[in-house]
């Protein structure tokens, strides 16, 4: 994260903090209001003038520079594992290091990943880019579509802040599509729905984000069409916690679901299908989230017990869904376990391949993965 990254989050954080020691709500009376003003000059003094406090403290600290410069020699080292991305029968990967330090983008086959040195084809080098475009760029992550594989929609920052600029991006030619998809600065959530149509979630008119600062109206764009002629799909409230953002599921063998996720709260959400004829809410808890979608099931992990068509679920589990009755009737759920835990364990985290599914969890402390 870039320093502009840095102090918008450290003034978010110290903002909610604040909100809440005053009584949890932003009302006039409120001393701390004007830090929620990200750009002003004040506020960036204020930072600076904090920032400056800390490092002073920090920096007297003997161990300080010994650990600086062996935290920043590991972020440098070519010895590091490359965290590999399976994509379209390839391996991409987006790496630093000393000679990259903004990143670069890149792939290699399968075999040459499992050799000792792999040979790494660079797809798109971020430091020749922000040099080019005299631009601070840090890289956001992409999302290539679920058709071709081979149009990416690449999110980029200005010096790590949230908000992003997204652009079309061709694998094929290893450049930025011309007259392709581009989505200009600003907190934003996209998603496909084929080859030639976005879900966008973003702040389309000045001020239609909610009141912590998120987008919360879904439009449809399609390829060619003006992004101000994008078609209004759902939107949430204002008063939401978080976005209401649009998400696919892709079960890897051309199965798709376009679904619009609603963070009504920080701990609740609401999910809804994406039709021919609009949006249908699905019966799912406020307090679940979606894990992924192999064959024909949906996996969703609880955060509170579940009652569903006489079975009941208990908090931290793992359930799945039929894709088919969620379409046929999104209002009655019938769900199969997958992963229950007993008094000593808890689900971690799910991962997802073509036909399998990975739970990690811990039993006693201990870490588990199983398939």
């Amino acid at each position: 994260m870039g320093s502009k990254g840095l102090w918008r989050a450290g003034v978010l954080a110290l903002t909610a903090v604040l909100v809440t020691a005053c009584g949890g709500a932003s009302t006039p009376t409120d001393p701390y209001l004007w830090l929620e003003e990200l750009d002003s000059p004040r506020v960036q003094q204020w930072v600076a003038t904090e920032n400056a406090r800390t490092l002073g403290i920090l920096e007297q600290d003997p161990r300080f520079a010994g650990n600086l410069a062996a935290a920043t020699e590991l972020g440098k080292s070519p010895d590091r594992l490359p965290t590999p991305t399976l994509r379209d029968g390839g391996v991409d990967n987006f790496w630093q290091d000393g000679d990259h330090t903004r990143g670069i983008w890149r792939t290699t086959s399968v075999a040459d990943y499992e050799s000792p040195q792999p040979n790494w084809s660079t797809i798109l080098d971020l430091d020749a880019l922000a040099a080019a475009e005299s631009k601070n760029w840090v890289w956001k992550g992409i999302d290539c579509d679920p058709v071709t594989h081979k149009r990416c929609l690449v999110s980029l920052s200005e010096g790590g802040e949230d908000a992003v600029t997204v652009r079309e991006f061709d694998r094929t030619t290893n450049r930025f599509v011309p007259d392709g998809f581009v989505l200009p600065r600003s907190k934003q959530y996209a998603s496909w729905v084929d080859e030639n149509t976005l879900l966008v979630s973003r702040e389309w008119q000045p001020g239609e984000t909610t009141t912590s600062g998120y987008p919360y109206i879904v439009k449809q764009w399609h390829r060619s069409q003006s992004l101000t002629d994008a078609a209004e799909l759902t939107r949430g409230d204002k008063a939401d916690g978080l976005a209401t953002a649009p998400l696919l599921l892709d079960n890897g063998v051309g199965r798709r679901l376009s679904l619009v996720l609603r963070r009504v709260s920080f701990w609740e959400n609401e999910v809804s299908l994406v039709g021919a004829t609009g949006l249908v809410r699905a019966a799912l808890p406020p307090k679940s989230d979606l894990q992924g979608f192999v064959g024909n099931r949906i996996l969703v992990s609880l955060r509170q017990d579940w009652t569903t068509d006489g079975a009941t679920f208990t908090a931290g589990s793992l359930i799945s869904l039929d894709a088919d009755e969620l379409i046929a009737d999104p209002t009655r759920l019938r769900a199969r376990p997958v992963y229950v835990p007993n008094a000593s364990q808890t689900l971690e985290a799910v991962l997802t391949t073509r036909d399998r599914i990975v739970v990690t969890s811990l039993d006693d402390v201990k870490g588990r993965a199983t398939v």
